[in-house]
């Protein structure tokens, strides 16, 4: 029996479908078991590389809060209505039970977080994440032994940042209503003000990615959770 033209015209494109399907890469959740947050100030991730070969590197997701109010235990996310909401409405992408698997970038920017900018690699075996509470000293994050300065995403308006003011800490720069479209898109929006005694937080998640097709996909992320930042005010 012949093929018409447009039988084999469908077979070859269901075969490049199923192949697609097939070599699509499944890019693995870090156990929130293997995140540990000390109070507010310190946070440490181990990762298995063995677990992750699909994987070209790790990512960390943030956005910054204010509130008055200052808890060194986890319940400093109820004291932030905002950040309370946005963990809400990303709890079921960070559940293992959950049947998604992958999400897009997208899952985070459309809340208005953004991407450290930190290079953390897919062979990074462990993350430390450090917010002293000493003014002088600026957020630092620790790979494998390595440390670097924290530094918030490299999409923010750079050119009107004053120096200095792409690390995690609470400025008072950080802190003038309206700057949250200009040098602080990373800021949740309403929730500063000139408020001297304001407390800055971040909420913090990572997930591993890999190349698909020339775009990021993501694995599962991991709530890292919430850390204050260094107070310089």
């Amino acid at each position: 029996m012949k093929l018409t033209f447009s039988a084999f015209i469908l077979i070859i494109i269901i075969s490049i479908v199923s192949c697609g399907i097939d070599e699509f890469k499944h890019i693995p959740q870090i156990p929130p078991g293997d995140v540990r947050l000390e109070l507010n100030t310190n946070a440490e991730i181990t990762i298995n590389p063995q677990d992750f070969v699909d994987a070209t590197g790790f990512t960390i997701f943030y956005k910054i809060y204010f509130s008055s109010e200052i808890s060194v235990f986890t319940d400093t996310r109820t004291l932030i209505t905002a950040l309370n909401n946005d963990y809400n409405a990303l709890d079921s992408f960070t559940d293992p039970a959950a049947t998604t698997t992958l999400i897009s970038s997208n899952t985070f920017s459309n809340r208005g977080f953004y991407e450290i900018n930190n290079t953390i690699g897919s062979n990074t075996q462990q993350i430390a994440i450090t917010f002293p509470e000493v003014p002088a000293l600026i957020p630092f994050i620790e790979i494998d032994g390595n440390l670097e300065n924290l530094e918030r995403s490299s999409k923010l308006n750079l050119p009107n940042f004053p120096q200095g003011q792409r690390y995690f800490r609470n400025t008072d720069e950080l802190n003038i209503t309206g700057n949250e479209s200009i040098n602080n898109a990373d800021v949740a929006a309403g929730g500063n003000s000139a408020n001297a005694t304001n407390h800055a937080f971040t909420l913090m998640y990572i997930s591993a990615y890999g190349t698909e097709n020339f775009r990021r996909v993501f694995g599962k992320p991991t709530l890292i959770g919430v850390l204050k930042l260094t107070n310089i005010r």
